[in-house]
């Protein structure tokens, strides 16, 4: 379809896409972005192996939000090397084959919000030494243990953004891994007990968004390390009493939300 054209970026969301050819984008030359939003794409099958067929290493940007895609049970291959940015979210994916995205070590922004996910150990994502921007809000991962999870969690990462997951429960620990976190988003979820030592080791985080859960007690030391923090909102939560044991540890804090 595409012959010996040069462009950067192509656009072909809002169609009725449902696979590609796999000769489809043979013959584009410097393509860098692809945008497939709002189709009805189920598997991303054809079009990883079109790139591969047609020898294009060239691709940073994929956007496929908005299609129908369920499963990813093919790998990227070493084509995507270059990826940076991975847009999947708003399709109905419930299963990501391990280690499928190995390849893209380049990756520095992964978005998987609005999904069917309820667990996350797909990827050995410490691997990836780039990636600063995770998005997973809005899937159904009930619980976030280290010890499922900390195999996998880069230290690269500055945004992590959990709202309306389901979450039940926080370990100690959790984000341990997370030393250069900024922001930390885990809003509108099911806590109802922040253990101590949640948040060890995030030293840089600077804004924790809580709001919107069930949150009834706060364990001392559940904010120890965090000496950098500004931003602490507990909007809406359950919270009666509020001692000065549940924010020990806080010591630059601009703004606290408790409405």
């Amino acid at each position: 379809i595409f012959k010996d054209i040069d462009v950067y970026q192509i656009e072909l969301s809002r169609n009725e896409i449902e696979k590609f050819s796999n000769y489809t984008f043979c013959g584009v030359k410097r393509l860098g972005e692809i945008t497939l939003n709002t189709n009805k794409l189920k598997h991303l099958n054809d079009l990883i192996e079109g790139i591969s067929i047609c020898n294009i290493k060239t691709i940073k940007t994929l956007i496929i939000h908005k299609n129908l895609i369920e499963i990813i049970d093919v790998d990227f291959t070493e084509y995507f090397l270059n990826l940076e940015y991975l847009d999947l979210r708003f399709n109905q994916i419930k299963y990501i084959k391990k280690n499928s995205l190995d390849k893209l070590i380049n990756l520095n922004t992964l978005l998987l919000s609005n999904n069917l996910l309820n667990q996350i150990d797909f990827i050995d994502i410490y691997k990836f030494e780039y990636i600063e921007n995770i998005e997973l809000y809005s899937n159904f991962l009930n619980t976030f243990y280290v010890n499922d999870h900390d195999k996998f969690l880069p230290n690269s990462v500055k945004r992590l953004d959990l709202k309306n997951s389901t979450i039940k429960n926080l370990a100690p620990f959790s984000f341990q891994n997370f030393i250069k976190l900024t922001n930390l988003f885990i809003s509108d979820n099911n806590l109802k007990l922040i253990l101590s030592q949640t948040f060890k080791n995030l030293t840089n985080l600077e804004n924790l968004n809580l709001k919107n859960n069930k949150i009834e007690t706060i364990e001392q030391g559940a904010f120890l390390d965090l000496y950098n923090l500004k931003f602490l909102n507990l909007d809406n939560n359950r919270i009666n009493v509020l001692n000065k044991k549940m924010l020990y540890g806080l010591k630059i804090m601009f703004d606290l939300k408790l409405r």
